[in-house]
């Protein structure tokens, strides 16, 4: 969890994987390699996406939050690095490029 691999991790957890088992160092998985692992966001979901389905439901949690728990200066910075991978992989069309901008104004 500590490197925000949002997907991977929520795969894991829906497969049953341990979010108390502890590594060498006694911290348990679920607080990261070196306990310092904070909650992971929508944002980390977005910016994690590798699949345009993955955008999606990350573009659905971010509408359902509540806007004053988003940072809106990571927000921008994940819209620019997905706008980014659009350019490599197609993951942000302009359906998505417009949700997020009606998302950023309401914060």
């Amino acid at each position: 969890m500590e490197y925000s691999y949002y997907w991977v991790t929520k795969s894991l957890i829906e497969a049953g994987a341990d979010e108390t088992i502890k590594n060498s160092e006694g911290f348990e998985a679920g607080q990261g390699i070196n306990g310092e692992a904070e909650q992971m966001t929508a944002l980390d979901a977005l910016a994690d996406a590798s699949t345009l389905q993955h955008v999606n439901m990350a573009m659905q949690m971010l509408e359902e939050a509540d806007a004053s728990t988003i940072d809106k200066e990571k927000a921008v910075k994940v819209m620019l690095a997905m706008k980014k991978k659009n350019a490599e992989d197609g993951l942000w069309p302009e359906e998505v490029n417009r949700r997020f901008r009606e998302l950023i104004k309401a914060l």
